[in-house]
């Protein structure tokens, strides 16, 4: 394993990947500070493109002084586009202007407003630059949790398309110039056009190539992880990429002694039996430790493990004995117990009707979300609707029933749905060119080759669309449900920390955009006709709206953030919380997931015991406005209905 591994390591791009919340910042971390330690004639560079990322807190704010040949970058990725757009909204205006019956304002304002595949654009020209820069030897990537990664993977399609936009929107310059002898292009349109299909090229073959790129994909013997960790090995076959290694990590340790262990055991065994019949023996195993792994020494420590060496965590430098009496300041809950009568306040007044349950990848937001739904149906007699657009679909996992665009009814007062929203903006896409066509036929016929061309230009606006306006269009359906007035409560399943945050903040870009859209169609009514297209953006703006004004307003939507008791989790929470109320949302209650309220002798489930105590205790005093409910650890993944709501009667009754 050893030999095999180190060779894996020897490419010089390698890609972290797997469901939010498995350990992939750790893993990706432990991996970059190895490599530098033992190669140190080799330049290792640590770049996250997280739009949360947590690799700095993974080292726990320890400077990397004895290793100077590692460098730790996490990508803004928002900077990123805004120096792509310096660098290139010259073309970008020329090749508008010259391909479309669009004026300078109207170009202008298009240029102000971001562009589809922000955050994975900038990372894989991010990726392309490092590696062709020659001035490192070792790239390890952190990526996003799985969904938003499997868009960097099918990245060199998008930019394809987008591409392709761009050179219809040039094409009728091009005729021009050619019938008329007209001026080229200045040359920055050119560029443009040719930097995309590079990056979509070099893309292709960069990701394809076993000599350049490694896949470690990092996953939890649990069945949601397993899961999602198949649909990402499906994507990687799909784009011909090389064979991945698995991590199978938190992995808890044979303790026949230990009921919790025994049992936890037997539940993940058959998970890593599947991975292994699934990828074969070349697999690494990384047991649950005792200890977060945080700090350099910490994560050394996990990379000697994935370099197949035997390596004890090492002891804590805080001084905490495991067996410590433990007061406990509020009892953990049972998930088959009542939870405290405490958070009834919290429930009770005026509730809001729009619950969004929120955290970092893997800390459990798909089970809450379903515990709380159905708790509020069986509890409250209320019709409540799940809803999610998170894009790696754990919903239907989760419950055990296949969910889908269309609401299904789960039990007696709850129902669900899953909405796609990449089908969505196809759907959009679709409807829009088709209107686009019978505009042009019906005002200049078909003969026209100049028509024909500005009818393609302007067919290939659509693609340059705003980045999240699928999620958008997504999530107004929620608002669609919301004036139906089928149901008196929704409960949002919602995707990991950093996507949720920029989810948040997209209406009011969308809303620009549809500002423009307008404008461009009221400005040339007379020959751009699209009733039905004007129709359907006139309802997605009023209900973008509709969401902004009740995401505005504590009664009526709030924050439910859930995390667990580790230091990652309550950094990132903490930033979460930070932001959301600057944006005016607030949270009343919230759950810590996965704590453990007595060892019984094992080291290592009293070790979990004190950190859930300990960081029950750091929750409630950071955030004295939100009561955090402890959801003890069951010793297996939580799946379907009924156990579920075991669940949200024993947290929220």
């Amino acid at each position: 394993m050893v030999a095999s591994l180190e060779a894996f390591l020897d490419r010089p791009l390698v890609l972290v990947g797997g469901k939010g919340g498995v350990g992939k910042t750790t893993v990706a971390a432990a991996l970059a500070l190895t490599l530098a330690s033992r190669r140190p004639d080799r330049r290792v560079l640590l770049l996250s493109t997280d739009p949360a990322p947590s690799v700095r807190d993974a080292l726990a704010g320890e400077t990397l002084g004895d290793l100077p040949n590692l460098r730790v970058i996490e990508l803004d990725a928002q900077a990123s586009f805004s120096r792509f757009r310096a660098r290139h909204r010259e073309g970008l205006r020329e090749i508008a202007l010259s391909g479309t019956f669009l004026d300078e304002a109207d170009v202008e304002r298009f240029l102000d407003l971001a562009v589809p595949g922000l955050d994975e654009i900038a990372a894989l020209q991010a990726i392309e630059e490092f590696i062709e820069s020659g001035k490192l030897d070792h790239l390890v990537v952190d990526t996003a949790p799985a969904g938003h990664t499997l868009r960097l993977l099918a990245l060199p399609e998008a930019i394809q398309t987008w591409q392709d936009a761009l050179e219809g929107l040039s094409a009728k310059h091009r005729l021009l110039a050619a019938t008329y002898g007209s001026g080229a292009l200045a040359g920055e349109g050119d560029r443009l056009i040719g930097e995309l299909a590079s990056t979509a090229t070099e893309a292709r073959l960069l990701l394809a190539d076993p000599d350049r790129t490694s896949f470690l994909l990092v996953t939890n013997p649990d069945p949601l992880s397993v899961r999602e960790a198949g649909e990402f090995l499906a994507v990687l076959r799909e784009i011909e990429a090389p064979a991945p290694l698995l991590v199978v990590n938190r992995v808890t340790p044979q303790n026949e002694t230990c009921a919790l262990c025994t049992a936890r055991r037997s539940s993940e065994r058959p998970w890593i039996a599947l991975l292994r019949r699934e990828l074969g023996p070349a697999a690494v195993e990384i047991p649950y430790g005792p200890i977060e792994p945080r700090g350099t020494e910490a994560l050394l420590a996990v990379g000697n493990l994935l370099l197949g060496e035997e390596s004890v965590p090492p002891a804590e430098t805080r001084d905490r004995r495991a067996d410590a009496p433990r007061p406990f300041l509020q009892p953990p809950v049972s998930s088959l117990q009542p939870a405290s009568s405490s958070l009834q306040p919290h429930l009770d007044p005026g509730p809001a009707r729009l619950l969004l349950v929120c955290g970092k990848g893997g800390v459990g937001k798909t089970t809450v979300s379903s515990a709380l739904a159905l708790s509020l149906a069986r509890l409250r007699r209320e019709r409540v609707l799940l809803f999610s657009i998170d894009p790696a679909h754990s919903l239907s996992g989760a419950l055990g029933v296949r969910i889908g665009p269309t609401v299904r009814e789960i039990e007696t007062g709850l129902s669900a749905v899953e909405v796609d929203a990449g089908a969505c903006m196809d759907e959009l896409r679709g409807e829009y060119r088709g209107e686009i066509e019978e505009s042009f036929a019906s005002f200049f016929g078909t003969r026209s080759l100049d028509a024909r061309i500005d009818r393609e230009a302007m067919e290939r606006l659509i693609d340059l669309a705003p980045p999240g306006l699928d999620e958008i269009i997504a999530f107004s359906e929620l608002a669609r449900h919301m004036d139906e007035g089928r149901f008196g409560r929704f409960v949002v399943d919602t995707a990991p920390t950093g996507h949720f945050l920029r989810f948040l903040e997209l209406p009011g870009t969308i809303r620009a955009w549809f500002s423009s859209i307008f404008e461009i169609l009221l400005r040339y009514r007379n020959t751009l006709r699209l009733p039905r297209v004007q129709a359907r953006l006139v309802k997605l703006s009023r209900r973008v709206r509709a969401l902004q004004a009740a995401l505005a307003h504590p009664d009526d939507a709030g924050l439910v953030p859930v995390a667990i008791p580790t230091a990652l989790s309550f950094e990132e929470t903490k930033d979460l919380l930070a932001r959301a109320r600057e944006l005016g949302l607030d949270a009343r209650f919230g759950v810590l997931n996965r704590t453990v309220a007595t060892g019984d002798g094992c080291p290592l489930c009293e070790r979990r015991a004190l950190d859930s105590y300990e960081f029950h205790e750091r929750y409630l005093a950071a955030f004295p406005g939100t009561l955090f409910m402890q959801l003890e650890e069951r010793g297996h993944s939580p799946i379907g209905v009924e156990e579920l709501g075991e669940i949200g009667i024993g947290l929220f009754a």
